[in-house]
């Protein structure tokens, strides 16, 4: 993982990630188990995207609970920062919220809960708690992370399950996030959401377990995907805007064929595909 450098400024940093494709949302099945992790707060902390719809954060609870829309969701929220957003979370109906603290989540039975929801991340959490997250996940528990605001470190309440490096947890004022492609085809999206990068986190650093959902990228087509011989396949770094683009990749859904691009970007540290000529064939499986 990335070591920080205490001589580095916050500008220098913010200027070197803009270069990189950064994550705002993505989400993952582990075990039995989901997890969401964005960037954002729900209440809308001096940014005011917490004014997106209810739908919306409902949306975010259901996928993560594995809940229907009209089902109640047991939700354990955790607070580790400020403002409290729990009046936010409680509009979310039909739920059930109950407080705790992160000590409380060592010896409270979680199976209570359909969703335990976390927002910002405790300074110290025990290989208790740890391995407490990773079996209720594993038996089939949501866990949402909301704004992981441990800056220049793992997510540490996931390190029994992965490492995911924060660069930043300062807001990154001219950063727009952008649906993906696998975003505009999940369940949660929302055309206008707004999704603020409040933490900054690399698509780099995430594995090809997770769905990336929306990115700084505008019109980017996808992250991460597989192809059908099982090779990830990297567009940002593999892809330049000097190559005539037209191949086939093998995506979830079904198959995507990419026709030449018309737009594309390219820095010194990456590449960007822009493929707005999509046709998207959800009848044809691998």
């Amino acid at each position: 993982m990335p070591v920080s450098s205490s001589s580095s400024s916050s500008s220098s940093m913010i200027i070197d990630v803009l270069n990189e494709v950064l994550v705002s949302m993505a989400c993952r099945e582990y075990g039995e188990g989901r997890i969401f992790l964005h960037t954002d707060r729900i209440g809308g902390f001096k940014t005011g995207h917490g004014d997106n719809p209810k739908e919306f954060w409902r949306k975010i609870l259901e996928w993560t609970s594995k809940k229907h829309t009209n089902e109640l969701i047991k939700v354990g929220l955790v607070l580790n920062t400020i403002p409290d957003a729990s009046d936010k979370i409680n509009s979310l109906k039909p739920i059930s919220v109950k407080k705790l603290s992160i000590s409380e989540l060592s010896t409270k039975n979680l199976s209570d809960f359909d969703c335990i929801y976390m927002v910002g991340l405790p300074s110290r959490v025990s290989s208790t708690v740890t391995q407490k997250i990773k079996t209720f996940v594993e038996n089939g528990g949501g866990l949402i992370l909301e704004y992981p605001n441990r800056s220049k470190e793992n997510i540490n309440v996931l390190r029994d399950i992965e490492n995911i490096y924060c660069y930043s947890a300062e807001r990154l004022i001219f950063t727009n996030s952008y649906w993906t492609l696998d975003g505009g085809e999940h369940y949660v999206f929302y055309n206008d959401a707004e999704i603020s990068f409040m933490s900054t986190f690399k698509q780099e650093d995430f594995s090809s377990s997770w769905t990336i959902l929306m990115t700084n990228i505008s019109h980017a087509v996808t992250t991460t995907t597989t192809t059908a011989s099982n090779v990830i396949l990297d567009f940002d770094q593999t892809i330049g805007s000097e190559f005539s683009i037209g191949f086939i990749s093998a995506m979830k859904n079904g198959i995507v064929f990419l026709e030449p691009s018309e737009y594309s970007t390219s820095s010194s540290s990456s590449y960007i595909l822009m493929a707005p000529k999509i046709q998207f064939h959800s009848s044809l499986r691998l």
